[in-house]
């Protein structure tokens, strides 16, 4: 085995993360659901400000 590919196993082993902490899921949710109701959050203030 060379020594390059040891190195890289031991790399893939130790430092990859199978999967995210809930805290970047949390903030990941928020920002996908602001980005989501952005549209219709702007239509009904749009609306109001249009009523007056």
């Amino acid at each position: 085995m060379a020594r390059s590919d040891y190195f890289e196993g031991t790399a893939w082993v130790e430092g990859e993360q199978k999967e995210w902490s809930p805290k970047v899921k949390l903030i990941v949710a928020f920002i996908l659901g602001l980005l989501a109701l952005s549209p219709a959050i702007l239509g009904i203030h749009w609306e109001f400000l249009l009523a007056n």
